[in-house]
């Protein structure tokens, strides 16, 4: 996905949202609105209201980045464009198979931009040869090619995966051992 697809995905869901609930507002203002007529707008609003709250993670370190002329640009899908001078980039770690957790088993590479002055930027990116054009424009390039969970690049290299990243790779784990501690438990207790 684009970071303009993710964008429009994005903002359809949040004016869905604010119609659904600007809907639900004025049927419900009224003395004794019906039910028939609050359902519809309040079931819109909780489909919008989901699709945000599992986009804005997902999204958030999506993004297109590009050298031009002597600047990485990088295009997110929730922040403004950022312009980095490659004299300023003192090393970027390609991790080349981050494991997100997913229905199926989905990697992605990971780039790993860390900054003379100290700061770190991580971006999942589409373009699977950027590391080897920052390396053809003098810029030190490490390559990690074994496939990490948020948690260990995270450890490997600070910054190398969000928050929300390593909480979903615990819950993943939580969705199956909680049912399988709960089943035993009522086994148990019978």
């Amino acid at each position: 996905m684009s970071v303009i697809a993710a964008r429009a995905f994005v903002g359809i869901a949040a004016i869905t949202l604010l119609a659904a609930v600007a809907w639900l507002v004025l049927v419900g203002a009224g003395p004794h609105p019906h039910l028939a007529a609050v359902t519809a707008p309040a079931l819109i609003a909780l489909l919008s209201a989901t699709a945000l709250l599992v986009a804005v993670p997902l999204f958030s370190r999506f993004v297109d980045a590009s050298i031009e002329r002597d600047a990485l640009v990088v295009r997110s899908v929730l922040r403004p464009r950022r312009v980095l001078a490659l004299e300023d980039i003192a090393e970027v770690v390609v991790i080349e198979s981050l494991l997100l957790p997913a229905r199926s088993a989905t990697s992605v590479q990971r780039l790993v931009v860390r900054m003379r002055a100290g700061g770190v930027m991580a971006v999942t990116v589409r373009d699977a040869g950027l590391g080897a054009r920052l390396r053809a424009r003098d810029v030190v390039v490490s390559v990690d090619s074994e496939p990490l969970a948020p948690g260990q690049a995270a450890r490997r290299y600070p910054g190398a995966s969000s928050a929300w990243e390593r909480i979903l790779d615990v819950m993943m784990w939580a969705a199956v051992i909680v049912p399988v501690i709960v089943v035993i438990w009522l086994l148990v207790s019978r």
